[in-house]
């Protein structure tokens, strides 16, 4: 076989393989997404060697959370980071919502969602909206949050 006809074929092969492996990973994030009653809608993205670019994402779980960010940059060169021009959250809980969810009372859970945390995380504006005494209240901010090996850095305003 030809010099030329070995790289073709381990190029196709290496191409085969990597559909092979992004149809599985689709077919887990939407069994995921399914057993958690979540929808997700992007709009315009682009996709570079730096990262992926997406224009608009909503993110909604049932009638209890939803989330929209405009311009949000899932970067991973040089290091993996995050950052979001405006992020716009909403929770709506109802009277027979449990106060704390069942997820975040495991510390082994919160220990390995902060593994999962980007090395840098930017806010530059966003908005939480939920439910108060007086009825639906809303936080401004913008924030940082910043991970090395040994401790997580928030700075907010």
């Amino acid at each position: 076989m030809a010099r030329w006809q070995f790289v073709l074929t381990a190029a196709l092969g290496t191409l085969l393989a990597l559909l092979l492996a992004a149809g599985f990973a689709l077919q887990q994030v939407q069994a995921t997404l399914q057993a958690h009653a979540l929808s997700i809608d992007w709009q315009r993205w682009q996709l570079s060697w730096q990262g992926v670019t997406f224009e608009d994402v909503h993110i909604q779980q049932a009638q209890q959370f939803s989330a929209q960010a405009k311009r949000l940059e899932l970067n991973w060169q040089p290091w993996y980071h995050i950052q979001v021009d405006h992020l716009s959250l909403s929770l709506s809980l109802t009277p027979d919502s449990p106060s704390a969810p069942e997820w975040g009372r495991n510390n082994s859970q919160w220990q390995t969602l902060l593994m999962w945390l980007p090395r840098q995380l930017s806010l530059n504006e966003a908005s939480l909206s939920a439910p108060c005494p007086s009825g639906q209240c809303t936080l401004a901010f913008s924030a940082q949050l910043k991970r090395s090996n040994a401790a997580i850095t928030l700075s907010a305003a």
